[in-house]
């Protein structure tokens, strides 16, 4: 119904309604519908088409040519326009290259790749190490296998990794996680962990929000100076150690606890173990005097024991003095008168004139 076909062998069918088959072999059966063009085709609602056949009775396709720049949104564009729009594509966000296996992704900046199986994505973002990755605004990677994910972050290490704005992975092997975390040239292998984190030793630990290793093979868990971060931390829930001539563990509260109060028992003298783990001295009582150590009680013992000594000593000669002074006075012959008549009294008993 209201269909229209002109040109040998057009047709209509009888359910396009309104349709419009212009040229040789033209064929419409869609509703709407146009075939423009000998041996032109058009089965779909609301189309119009300049091809469809088979190659014998009619073109495939057909270029349109002489088109006007589309205006409106549902116009139809010409080749200059879409020219205009491939030209641009490297000034949006989110705009691919494939450049020698690597993927760059810009942003308002450009960003560049220059090594192989290299990505970068970002305005500015570098990746300019093999197998690197570079994402963020100015993001940096520069090394072998270098990993960089944040804004004006780097990775300057062989296989290093930076992530977290600001942060910087520059010794081999290194890894910074947190907002200006860094690991220096000297901390290969280092791991710092925790915004304003920084390892400056080789295959050294800094754990936490501004903690700092200075010296190689450490595990920091505070900055030491009290800025940019806690001095110092606690570790809680801490498993017993293993003790013994060879052991490594790290020990618990409990386990120093019960080493200090082993201690205050083999000390007696009241010693024992109070608050945060002090040890109280113990208080010892010798001949009536007080003594808060051990070595002070051992000194006034060793006084007390040589004083007794000397006593023993003094008591021990005058006694021998005595002894022999009578088996002097016993002697026959003596001169002395007085030692004479005493003999003669403890001898005899009898009074001499």
């Amino acid at each position: 119904e209201g269909g229209t076909s002109l040109g040998y062998n057009s047709f209509v069918a009888q359910s396009a309604t309104n349709g419009i088959a212009l040229g040789s072999n033209a064929i419409v059966s869609g509703v709407n519908s146009v075939a423009l063009g000998a041996g032109s085709i058009a089965s779909e609602l609301n189309v119009i088409s300049v091809g469809g056949g088979d190659g014998v009775t009619g073109p495939a396709v057909r270029r349109i040519v002489n088109v006007g720049d589309g205006i409106g949104n549902n116009d139809a564009v010409n080749k200059s326009q879409l020219d205009g729009v491939t030209a641009s594509v490297n000034d949006v966000a989110a705009s691919v290259k494939n450049i020698a296996g690597a993927i760059q992704v810009t942003g308002s900046g450009v960003a560049s790749v220059s090594r192989k199986d290299s990505t970068a994505a970002g305005a500015s973002a570098q990746a300019a190490g093999d197998s690197s990755v570079a994402l963020g605004t100015r993001a940096t990677a520069n090394a072998i296998g270098s990993i960089v994910l944040g804004v004006d972050s780097r990775a300057r290490g062989v296989n290093s990794t930076a992530l977290g704005r600001q942060s910087n992975a520059i010794g081999d092997g290194s890894v910074s996680l947190g907002f200006n975390s860094f690991v220096r040239q000297s901390g290969e292998h280092g791991v710092a962990l925790g915004a304003d984190a920084g390892v400056s030793g080789k295959n050294s630990i800094a754990l936490g929000y501004g903690s700092r290793t200075q010296e190689a093979e450490v595990l920091s868990i505070g900055s030491g100076n009290g800025r940019g971060g806690p001095a110092t931390r606690r570790i809680v829930n801490v498993s017993s150690g293993n003790l013994s001539q060879v052991s490594t563990d790290a020990v618990n509260g409990g386990q120093l606890f019960q080493t200090l109060s082993s201690m205050a028992s083999i000390l007696g003298g009241g010693a024992a173990v109070g608050a945060q783990g002090v040890l109280v001295a113990p208080v010892y009582q010798i001949q009536g005097s007080s003594y808060g150590s051990v070595g002070a009680a051992l000194k006034a013992l060793d006084g007390k024991v040589t004083d007794i000594d000397h006593r023993v000593n003094v008591n021990s000669n005058l006694a021998a003095g005595a002894a022999a002074s009578t088996l002097s006075a016993s002697k026959p012959g003596s001169t002395s008168n007085t030692e004479v008549v005493g003999v003669a009294k403890v001898v005899s008993g009898a009074a001499l004139s």
